[in-house]
């Protein structure tokens, strides 16, 4: 049996589940709430991996001041530093020629794994000569490589598929950073969270009513793979009536527009413009029961009632089907009512117009 370990998500009351092993159990098998597994915590401090070129101060705000140099005697007139933390823009990070005829510059990052050159005389692309930790991938100069905050802690290596081990420090989720946490527009979330590079098999988000979305992979960095879900929004209003005939078309009835103000308001409230997309979904997706009392067969007068009207005492909810539609009932609709009174362990008497 693999082990799992779960990553909690603080802003919403779910959590990833995540796999490692080889027996092929999906996480969404074993979900259950709240998951019975040990928590992956972050390592404490502000740890830090970095080649000599780089030193990193760590700020009040959460971030790192780093002070980065390069060695001189190159016979360049201009160096600059390019990286993913300025989309490797030539010109947008030049360094200073110090008075040892070093370059140096100095860059405000957060935690994370950070990759980055130097470039001589805004064409001459170099990998930085002291740092071994390099990213190659076919390119014509490699990437070096650094670490700031909990990324540093990390060793890919120790990510073993079918070992039952998942390295809980490596398992990550940030409910304010939007990378992990966005907003759709239909009014779900897209969750992203992250494990140790080649650690786990499978992810899967599980709800406190015990259901699961499984998380698919996406890319991830060179420590940790990244696995995605789509929450769809889970707004659920229920609405009840007790007009029958009389009424139902008052300002409050069940033919007043009361319940197609709420809905379009309810959906307005998720909907990222001012379309009708939600709300015509949101419609589709309701459903509607009409009570109402049967009259039930007279065990004297049974020869009173047609073959197909005779709902009996204490048999269940008596269902009204009509070929023509004339009841709400459907094949959908009357599945769905049998689901539930077969959950509740009741019966349900046929009853046909």
């Amino acid at each position: 049996m693999p082990i799992n370990a779960a990553l909690q998500i603080r802003c919403l009351a779910i959590a990833a589940v995540m796999t490692s092993g080889s027996s092929g159990i999906g996480a969404s098998q074993n979900a259950s709430w709240p998951p019975d597994v040990p928590i992956g915590r972050n390592p404490i401090g502000r740890p830090t991996r970095l080649p000599t070129s780089i030193r990193a101060i760590p700020k009040s705000n959460g971030a790192w001041r780093c002070i980065v140099s390069y060695p001189g005697g190159t016979g360049a007139e201009e160096v600059s530093l390019v990286g993913a933390f300025n989309s490797w823009d030539a010109s947008a990070t030049p360094m200073k020629r110090s008075s040892s005829d070093d370059w140096t510059v100095a860059i405000d990052l957060e935690d994370g794994t950070h990759l980055y050159n130097f470039v001589e005389d805004a064409d001459r692309w170099i990998a930085d000569p002291v740092n071994v930790q390099r990213r190659s991938e076919g390119r014509r100069v490699d990437q070096a490589i650094f670490w700031l905050g909990p990324d540093s802690m990390l060793d890919p290596t120790r990510g073993v598929l079918g070992d039952g081990v998942v390295v809980g420090a490596g398992l990550r989720h940030d409910p304010t950073d939007w990378h992990d946490l966005q907003r759709l527009p239909d009014g779900g979330v897209r969750l992203v969270a992250h494990s140790l590079r080649g650690d786990v098999e499978s992810a899967s988000v599980a709800f406190s009513d015990g259901s699961t979305i499984e998380m698919i992979a996406i890319d991830g960095s060179e420590i940790r793979d990244a696995w995605q879900a789509d929450v769809p929004a889970a707004t659920s209003v229920v609405v009840l009536f007790d007009h029958e005939e009389v009424g139902s078309e008052s300002i409050s009835g069940a033919c007043s527009p009361v319940m197609a103000e709420a809905v379009a308001r309810v959906g307005g409230a998720f909907a990222a413009s001012n379309d009708q997309e939600l709300h015509m979904v949101s419609l589709r997706k309701s459903f509607l029961v009409s009570a109402d009392v049967a009259h039930a067969m007279h065990p004297n007068y049974a020869s009173k009632h047609e073959g197909n009207h005779q709902p009996k005492l204490n048999r269940g909810t008596v269902l009204k089907t009509n070929d023509n539609q004339r009841y709400a009932t459907n094949a959908a609709t009357g599945f769905i009512l049998r689901e539930l009174a077969r959950r509740a362990s009741q019966g349900v008497a046929g009853y046909e117009a």
